[in-house]
């Protein structure tokens, strides 16, 4: 029987003709769904997109130590932001995220995630849009004494406080 040296070449050869399918890919064929892994200041992010209706997306927090949370149907993701986090159909968390993203701050995010769940998209940009445009434009201003800030923040501690009121995590603003 002969043998054959596997080579890089003949792994190019190969794939050429058998493709290579990408991470994301791979587990929408196998598993339906996308995860990402992100690593915050205290824990890691993980997000799940299920690509289905009856399956959704939830993002788990996992502390380095504590309680977990699961923060039903927003996911997560990277984006450069110059450190800072916004919401928009899913939390997009900044650069260097161990440094400039914790707990407290997914919570005020997911706050906002609600906001857009019961107002809808068109009021949620409108509302939540011209208090992070006024925060920005005006030097001094608190930003979490904007309005649609502090409502963030409130809407994020209320779902902490109704399914996880034995821990000890406060949304960024409270």
């Amino acid at each position: 029987m002969k043998t054959r040296k596997l080579t890089r070449k003949s792994l190019d050869e190969l794939a050429v003709i058998m493709p290579i399918i990408d991470k994301n890919g791979q587990n929408g064929f196998v598993g339906g769904t996308i995860v990402t892994s992100i690593r915050i200041n205290g824990g890691y992010l993980i997000s799940y997109d299920y690509e289905n209706e009856d399956l959704g997306k939830l993002t788990v927090y996992q502390p380095d130590s504590g309680s977990t949370i699961v923060f039903d149907g927003v996911t997560c993701s990277t984006g450069s932001l110059n450190g800072s986090a916004y919401q928009f159909n899913g939390i997009k968390v900044g650069e260097d995220s161990e440094a400039n993203f914790d707990i407290g701050t997914m919570i005020h995010e997911y706050g906002h995630f609600l906001q857009q769940e019961e107002m809808g998209t068109v009021a949620y940009l409108a509302y939540a849009g011209s208090g992070s445009a006024y925060g920005y434009t005006f030097s001094g201003v608190d930003y979490y004494d904007i309005p649609s800030e502090k409502n963030a923040s409130e809407r994020g501690q209320e779902y902490m406080d109704q399914y996880y009121s034995g821990s000890s995590y406060t949304a960024d603003g409270l």
